[in-house]
Formats: structure tokens, sequence, C-alpha cells
């Protein structure tokens, strides 16, 4: 669920803080792809996939080019994964973590 709102954050930050008219036609709506600057500065612009929750860092190369860099969703026990955990996933790891704090406690 954390994530979940993290992801929400962030397509808002993205939507708030956009340039301008590139940002409404980038990020149209029923677009499956949504563009974002979250700065302002063009430093920070990621890119959302709606359908998969998937996120890319767009970083720029000393070329020129443009490269995507996934950016991956760390769990509470540390897990890396490439989507959002979906909510029954989330609980287990919460609870993965709660069980391994609670034997990491007892003597």
């Amino acid at each position: 669920m954390k994530i979940l709102i993290l992801t929400l954050l962030i397509c808002c930050a993205i939507s708030a803080f956009g340039e301008g008219d590139q940002t409404k036609v980038l990020s149209a709506s029923g677009g499956r792809y949504v563009f974002g600057n979250i700065n302002g500065l063009g430093a920070n612009t990621f890119m959302l996939d709606t359908q998969t929750g998937r996120l890319w860092r767009i970083t720029a190369l000393p070329n020129g080019d443009d490269l995507l860099v996934p950016a991956y969703y760390l769990s509470i026990t540390r897990k890396k994964s490439l989507v959002p955990l979906t909510e029954a996933e989330e609980l287990q790891d919460v609870n993965e973590a709660k069980k391994a704090t609670s034997k990491q406690e007892k003597p």
C-alpha cells in the first residue's frame, strides 16, 4: 500500500510540476505512458507506464542521447521489484519483516 501511495505521489508531482503545455500533450488522458518532470529543471524527468506501474528515470548521456534507467520499488524487507507490490504481497512482506524483527529481539 505504501508503494502504491508513493507511486501516486510521484504521478501527482509529475502532473503538478510538469513543463507547461508539453506535459499536457505527453500525459494525454488514456495514454499508457506519462512523462513528467518533478522539479521543473529537467534533471528529474520520469516515464511511468500507467498499465504496469513500471517507472523509469530519463537520464541524459554526455553525447546528448537519452537513456531510460529502470526505477526499482524496494519493499520493507529490501526486495527489489520493477512493478509495485500487490496489496497481498505487501501485507506478506510486512509480516515477514515483523517476524524477522521479533526473532532478532529474542535473546
